[in-house]
């Protein structure tokens, strides 16, 4: 049976010297449309016919991350892991997986304890979370079968489904990347976790040397302030995480909108 795609009728341009490569390719491109169904190879091949047409065309094909949050005790190699959040990021629905969301406090010594260990920025904002952590928190040893758990429900299994799973958040090489690893252990973290990762405020910094962003909207609590989410970042692991999956696809839906890259021009 004949592919319904065949019946298209495809305004081809005149066949010139700055366009030859486009109708050379668009016929390559039907021919693979005789013989398969792989939607991706069928995108590639209807691309040429729209960059044929001046048109953006780099297949559509979109990522799925998880956002990372971490809260801890610090940034020091001894500080604790007292909270761990993950949600999923679907950039095809442009959507942030709210039903997929999870949250837990992880065991950590109390806050008289810790106290003369903390700087001063996590004594004042962090000392309810901790205490929640010492009093509710998993083991640190139970974070690994936490997070195993995690990624055998169904709905996340489907989700990402046998991918290694790209990071999205902020500063994860700082913090978060760390002290994950610290928690699940260098080789479950490469098993489960690609080595590519997505870092917002990076990225944000990116589009600031393209103008596409204000000059100060380099930080998570400038950003959430000018894609109006909200006023102030709430320093919890879960709504970070959140808040970055949805400053990520502001920040991506406002770059579409300028225009996305084409193709070098074939030479001729």
């Amino acid at each position: 049976m004949q592919s319904p795609l065949l019946s298209l009728s495809l305004p081809v341009k005149k066949p010139t010297t700055q366009n030859r490569h486009t109708v050379q390719h668009l016929v390559l491109a039907r021919r693979f449309i005789e013989i398969t169904d792989d939607f991706d190879l069928v995108s590639r091949a209807f691309s040429v016919f729209l960059y044929g047409r001046g048109r953006n065309c780099y297949p559509l094909r979109m990522i799925r991350y998880l956002s990372l949050d971490t809260e801890a005790t610090g940034l020091a190699e001894d500080c604790h892991l007292i909270q761990l959040a993950f949600v999923p990021v679907d950039m095809d629905k442009k959507e942030v997986r709210m039903d997929l969301a999870v949250e837990t406090l992880v065991k950590c010594p109390d806050f008289e304890t810790l106290a003369p260990t903390l700087n001063p920025w996590v004594l004042s904002h962090m000392k309810d979370v901790i205490v929640a952590a010492h009093e509710k928190g998993i083991e640190q040893t139970a974070v690994r079968a936490w997070v195993n758990h995690y990624f055998e429900l169904p709905g996340v299994k489907e989700f990402f489904g046998n991918d290694k799973v790209v990071l999205l958040g902020k500063s994860l090489s700082a913090l978060d990347i760390p002290i994950l690893k610290k928690a699940l252990g260098e080789t479950y973290y490469m098993e489960r976790f690609h080595h590519h990762t997505v870092d917002v405020t990076s990225v944000a910094r990116s589009f600031v040397d393209a103008q596409i962003l204000p000059a100060d909207c380099v930080s998570g609590s400038k950003l959430l302030k000018f894609l109006n989410i909200r006023d102030q970042v709430k320093h919890t692991a879960l709504s970070d995480a959140v808040d970055m999956g949805n400053i990520y696809l502001r920040i991506i839906d406002i770059a579409r909108s300028r225009g996305a890259a084409k193709p070098p021009t074939p030479e001729a």
